[in-house]
């Protein structure tokens, strides 16, 4: 382990001594024993960026598409807000519905999950 010597200003060395070895500044410093002394450690951001989880699209619909993770699938379409609800309804259902069927019959799916199983915790 690495020290640096960091100064602190006044109202920042009051919250160290109120906090009694309790988090303090933001989540970030806390007290540690270390070679049998108690002393203040900064606990750094995590700068690592988040790993976004691998996602395939199975199919494009006209208007969205049908996407197939690890865990789930998704399913996404959109229509003009200019139609009547009842023709919206329709054409959403129409659209998801037609592209729920051809994955179905490509076999897609398991396709899929065979390559997440071949992946294993990589994805």
């Amino acid at each position: 382990m690495t020290f640096k010597k960091i100064l602190f200003g006044e109202e920042a060395m009051l919250a160290l001594k109120k906090s009694k070895g309790e988090r303090v500044v933001d989540g970030r410093m806390i007290a540690i024993e270390h070679d049998g002394r108690r002393v203040w450690a900064f606990v750094p951001y995590n700068r690592k960026p988040r790993q976004k989880p691998l996602v395939m699209t199975l199919r494009d619909l006209v208007n969205g598409w049908i996407k197939m993770g690890r865990k789930h699938i998704g399913v996404y379409s959109a229509v003009s807000s200019k139609l009547s609800p009842e023709e919206a309804v329709a054409v959403l259902k129409r659209d998801i519905c037609e592209g729920l069927d051809q994955v179905l019959e490509d076999g897609t799916i398991e396709e899929m999950k065979d390559f997440f199983n071949l992946m294993g915790n990589k994805a």
